[in-house]
């Protein structure tokens, strides 16, 4: 491999003329985006696709699920992530940058020049002090999945060695480093696509690391543009370093492994990470999730297992830990696991609890977060104000141990199977709307323990779909903690999927055309289902576990489970399933004190239309007398009472607990023990007294 190297002393002014050939790479995969079919497994929207197929040297080519493949505009090419049947497309908005791409040479191989050990764009200029050109390996490889990147890199080790024909070493800036650790290097890039270290089948030990990144990051579902991205079975270890990212799509650690018995392990202490976002476009909205933003902070895909323990993270907006493009366990694991006989048809996982669940599952990714501070940045502070803390997918956990989560729309959102998120140890989550959102989830578990989730609306939203995603069937454990929501006042609404563009059948085809197309919304009208049990917790039906030609039996019903709330945990706020088709919301309340609405529900939208896709400057859009909504007005809907149709409430009070009926309240089955009482007055179709004094009512109203 051929080598150019320039040196000057500092203060001697050079002149450097290039004759640019300019090859535009860099296609973002933007896993939020448009989702795939319903036989596929989109990221983040519920699928396995790392991505999904990104535009190759042509531009722009539909994906195999027929939805454009991108959501703003022609992304640059760099041979982005290509999905393995996926369906997914781009990202959620605006043109990628085509002004600040990497020279690369017709021969395959690319340049890195620095600058005083600056990496910097190469340009014609005047350039004063030490100044280095590298001519680099410039050949794609394929290191997650099919996603064939340049990575090019200030460091680039694999397999013990470190790989010099890859590596632009002068960006390195003191402090020491070898095949094996690095220690007190800083490095500073200023291109668009450029990585800092990068690091295949790898142990490795990076320790007070600065580094400095701007530019755009290229394919964060493949780890173009990080600052540090890991792949295969690597154990890496990150600790006392500081890193920071200014542009789009711009990661600061991205991890990925295709080998379930071998995956990334990642360990970050004592650390600060922030993604500023913001380098070049703004972008619309993410949608389904209703968000604005454009990074990721910490991006993890396929199998990894990772550990994080005392950093702050701050992402400008979309993301603080993001998880994509999970890869789903195989047939084999999944027996080992246990998880297959759990879910069989004669024992089914109704005699067991969510934290019996969370014990039982196989995780082919897993983040352990420890006295962490996470947080989206605010406007004020260049952020976009708005994102979400941790997205579990698939077969994911997220867990968060006594860890701050501030400033957040959703503090975090779980999707597919069994995909779980965990709350302990005195964890907290400021959040400007929801706590926890559940879409397309067979069974996962949403885990709250002695910790406390502040929000302005729903603390738990769970939306269903008659669709492609099918129904949701998370399992909520709540243990001593508060709920506080100090807005619309409700803990728990389960509601039809109000996405405008996919995962829903209320919207037909207008869902599947042109990005910026205005979808109106139709409150979905309740047609009754006379095969639906109004009174039965445990409804079983089949799932397929995507990618791993596994089945197993799930509970199409949602179970939430509050134990030991009274108090100062005291649960304050009212419960409502709104679903139109037939899945019932089963609460179990153990211990606990809860005032409130406990009812079956209709959903209004408060605006006649919600915009697909739209900027942030459109969020008061009006034409011919007609405000359109904005981002804000999924999930943002009016809940009131109403008589149960084929959404069913069934409800247990035990061990003591207390209801106080705030306001007429429609019940299909309700359980109270002996030593548990109604504060209100309860009208029943019948009623019946079991051996141990608890009564059951079935077609309850309640009230005040």
């Amino acid at each position: 491999m051929r080598k150019k190297n320039f040196r000057k002393t500092v203060g001697f002014m050079i002149r450097v003329l290039l004759m640019l050939s300019m090859c535009f790479f860099g296609a973002n995969a933007f896993g939020q985006g448009p989702a795939a079919s319903s036989g596929g497994s989109a990221p983040e929207m519920g699928g396995t696709a790392p991505g999904g197929p990104m535009p190759n040297m042509g531009g722009n080519t539909p994906p195999q699920g027929g939805m454009p493949s991108g959501t703003g505009g022609r992304m640059p090419e760099m041979g982005g992530a290509s999905s393995p049947g996926g369906g997914m497309s781009g990202g959620p908005g605006g043109s990628m940058p085509q002004k600040q791409s990497q020279q690369t040479a017709d021969d395959g191989k690319f340049k890195v020049m620095t600058v005083n050990g600056v990496e910097t764009p190469i340009a014609a200029g005047t350039y004063k002090g030490t100044v280095v050109i590298d001519e680099l390996d410039g050949t794609q490889k394929a290191y997650f999945q099919s996603a064939k990147n340049v990575y090019q890199s200030a460091l680039f080790i694999e397999n013990n060695a470190i790989v010099k024909e890859k590596s632009a070493t002068s960006a390195l800036m003191g402090g020491t480093y070898d095949a094996h650790s690095l220690s007190g290097v800083s490095i500073t890039a200023k291109s668009p696509y450029f990585n800092g270290v990068t690091l295949v089948d790898q142990d490795y030990s990076i320790s007070k690391l600065t580094a400095d990144f701007t530019g755009d990051g290229g394919n964060d579902m493949a780890g173009t543009g990080a600052v540090v991205s890991i792949f295969k079975g690597s154990h890496v270890t990150i600790s006392n370093s500081k890193i920071t990212t200014h542009g789009t799509a711009r990661a600061n650690v991205f991890g990925g492994s295709d080998d379930i018995n071998n995956p990334v392990h990642v360990t970050i202490k004592d650390s600060t990470l922030i993604a500023n976002g913001h380098n070049t476009v703004e972008p619309t909205a993410v949608w389904m999730l209703g968000l604005f933003g454009d990074v990721r902070d910490l991006q993890f895909v396929g199998y990894f297992d990772n550990l994080y323990d005392n950093i702050t993270v701050k992402s400008a907006g979309w993301a603080v830990i993001s998880v994509d493009g999970v890869s789903a366990p195989t047939k084999d694991v999944l027996k080992k696991s246990g998880l297959l006989a759990a879910y069989d048809g004669k024992t089914g996982y109704g005699e067991r609890t969510p934290v019996d669940m969370l014990k039982l599952y196989y995780w082919s990714g897993k983040n352990d977060v420890k006295n962490s501070d996470l947080s989206i940045l605010s406007i004020k502070d260049g952020g976009w104000d708005d994102g979400y803390g941790a997205y579990s997918i698939g077969a994911n956990l997220n867990i968060f141990d006594h860890t701050k989560i501030s400033n957040v729309t959703y503090g975090g959102i779980i999707a597919n199977e069994y995909a779980s998120v965990s709350y302990i140890n005195g964890s907290v989550v400021n959040s400007n709307r929801f706590g926890v959102y559940s879409h397309s989830n067979k069974g996962g578990v949403i885990n709250v323990a002695n910790s406390t989730l502040n929000t302005k609306e729903a603390v738990f939203l769970l939306k269903g779909s008659d669709g492609g995603f099918g129904p949701n069937a998370s399992m909520v454990n709540v243990t001593n903690s508060k709920l506080n929501n100090t807005g619309n006042g409700v803990v728990l609404l389960f509601m039809d999927n109000d996405d405008p563009g996919r995962g829903s059948n209320l919207y037909g085809e207008d869902g599947k055309t042109v990005i910026d197309q205005k979808i109106d919304i139709v409150d979905k009208t309740a047609v009754k289902d006379e095969t639906h049990d109004l009174t039965r917790e445990y409804d079983y039906g089949t799932c397929q576990f995507m990618g791993a030609d596994a089945t197993y039996m799930f509970n199409k019903n949602v179970v939430a489970d509050f134990t030991d709330c009274n108090g100062d945990t005291a649960i304050k706020g009212d419960f409502y399933n709104a679903r139109t088709t037939g899945q019932n919301l089963v609460l179990h309340f153990k211990k606990s004190q809860v005032d409130g609405i406990i009812s079956s529900g209709t959903t209004r939208h408060n605006v006649n239309i919600i915009l697909k896709s739209m900027k942030k400057t459109d969020a008061d859009y009006e034409k011919s007398g007609v405000r359109y909504g904005n981002r804000n007005n999924l999930g943002d809907v009016a809940t009131t009472p109403s008589e149960t149709v084929n959404n069913g409430v069934i409800v247990y009070l035990e061990n003591g607990s207390t209801w106080t009926v705030k306001d007429t309240s429609y019940i299909s089955k309700l359980v109270v023990s002996k030593d548990s009482t109604v504060e209100g007055k309860i009208k029943a179709d019948r009623t019946s007294t079991s051996e141990d004094g608890s009564v059951t009512y079935i077609g309850v109203v309640a009230e005040k």
